[in-house]
């Protein structure tokens, strides 16, 4: 079983990483030659280096460790708008975080409407999976959004 405690310290190294990925959205460019959308229960690694052009490399996003578990942490561009991209995996291979684990750190990194968000299951690694959380932050001009 994980460990999680956020408190005032975690708190403002969580406003700082999201103040730097906010000055440094990942551009749609960056993501679009291997974006995916999959109705699997988990992406992985043999997903993304097919749909991949040879040579690209996964855009990096900053992290941070709060108590057990690695956080990574991104704004990208993407066609509807600026997203918040989050990452929550355990330090332990094998293993995943609790849902309420993740919603506790996506609501630290400002999220706020679960009913609006996509969540699955990431392999970044070998033996190696995270859950990730997008949601719409910011939408793009004249983009229709439905909630």
């Amino acid at each position: 079983m994980g460990v999680l405690i956020i408190g005032a310290p975690d708190q403002k190294r969580i406003d700082a990483l999201v103040a730097q990925a906010r000055a440094h959205p990942v551009p749609w460019e960056a993501l679009a030659p291997a974006a995916i959308m999959s109705d699997t229960p988990t992406l992985t690694l043999d997903e993304v280096a097919a749909k991949a052009p040879p040579g690209w490399k996964r855009p990096t996003s900053r992290g941070l460790t709060l108590g057990s578990y690695d956080v990574a942490f991104s704004f990208e561009v993407q066609p509807i708008g600026l997203l918040r991209h989050l990452s929550v995996s355990c330090a332990a291979p094998g293993k995943l975080p609790m849902p309420f684990v993740v919603e506790r750190i996506a609501r630290a990194f400002g999220f706020i409407d679960g009913a609006a968000r996509r969540v699955w299951i990431e392999e970044y690694a070998p033996g190696r999976h995270a859950i990730n959380v997008v949601e719409l932050a910011e939408p793009a001009a004249g983009a229709a959004v439905a909630h």
